[in-house]
């Protein structure tokens, strides 16, 4: 790992997300997706393996494409790569300008 935080996890961090928010938030994005995806949140140690870095590829599809749909402003493949100042920086601005909107 690199010495700037993986994106999903500085994203989490700025939501104050622990697992369990961020499997009841995954569950209402994966039925937004497919309903069949219900209930398909990574297990706790995979949930850690991909804030801390430690993937060896990419998340099934599924995964990511929900993902996506819970952090509709990244990909997939930003959620897991080293975060830079002024990206997580304009994230934090933008959330917190759309959550201003009524």
């Amino acid at each position: 790992m690199t010495g700037q935080p993986i994106v999903l996890r500085a994203l989490l961090r700025q939501r104050h997300w622990k697992y369990a928010t961020f499997c009841s938030e995954y569950d209402k994005a994966a039925k937004s997706v497919d309903p069949a995806l219900t209930g398909t949140w990574p297990s706790r140690a995979q949930f850690h393996r991909w804030i801390n870095g430690e993937l060896r590829g990419m998340p099934y599809p599924d995964a990511c494409r929900v993902l996506e749909v819970l952090f509709p402003e990244w990909t997939a493949e930003q959620l897991f790569s080293p975060g830079t100042d002024g990206q997580l920086t304009t994230s934090t601005t933008q959330q917190a300008v759309d959550e201003r909107e009524p």
